[in-house]
């Protein structure tokens, strides 16, 4: 019973690392196409 909680426990934090991991990469790139984007517009 216990390994099931702390498998499932590892499971849920490995889900979580990814998906902010996964979110962090988005808004990275969000981030850095908003700054090309900008000095686009910038320099024109």
């Amino acid at each position: 019973m216990q390994d099931r909680k702390i498998k499932t426990s590892n499971s849920e934090l490995r889900n979580g690392a990814t998906r902010a991991l996964k979110v962090f990469f988005y808004f990275y790139l969000v981030g850095f196409g908003n700054v090309k984007y900008g000095i686009r517009i910038f320099t024109e």
